[in-house]
């Protein structure tokens, strides 16, 4: 099991990665994918992803021997790569995650955002936030992320912070 930097070069990572997407999508939307993307449509789907996953946000894979079994997306908020709720420009923003349904509830989502925090803690990054559209509060206070009780109005999540602990 690896922790790996999505690489938009990589054909065979973004091949493996778009189906997992596109389930993410799915459940986000409570749509089928087909409503969401176009079957009759690969180049536009496929461009869209790209497009989506080139936006300045960074994203690791987390992959077991050939399989993508989850990814997380994070920047820091700034002006250039905002992040979805107003207010926190320089704190570290989750922008999503997600583990393949039969993979989840293994511990592997923890490892994703204690690898991202890692990342921030590095970059000097004092605080992070995100916001929950998911209903996933039990895995961000098991990982000691505060519910501000803000509802983030365009997602409709609640926003979660942490301080993290920086290294002198």
């Amino acid at each position: 099991m690896k922790i790996v930097n999505l690489d938009l070069n990589n054909t065979k990572q973004l091949n493996k990665l778009m189906p997992l997407y596109f389930n993410y999508e799915s459940e986000l939307t409570k749509l089928k994918i087909e409503e969401i993307f176009d079957q009759e449509k690969p180049k536009e789907n496929e461009l869209y992803f790209i497009d989506y996953f080139s936006r300045g946000i960074n994203t690791l894979l987390l992959i077991d021997e050939d399989d993508i079994l989850g990814f997380i997306s994070y920047n820091i908020d700034s002006d250039d790569v905002p992040g979805y709720a107003n207010g926190y420009k320089g704190f570290g923003h989750i922008a999503e995650i997600y583990i393949d349904n039969i993979y989840r509830n293994k511990g592997y989502a923890k490892k994703l955002v204690q690898s991202v925090e890692l990342i921030f803690e590095k970059s000097k990054i004092n605080d992070m936030y995100l916001v929950d559209i998911n209903q996933n509060e039990n895995l961000w206070k098991s990982l000691n992320y505060i519910n501000t009780g803000i509802i983030e109005p365009e997602e409709n999540g609640i926003i979660f912070t942490k301080k993290l602990k920086i290294s002198k």
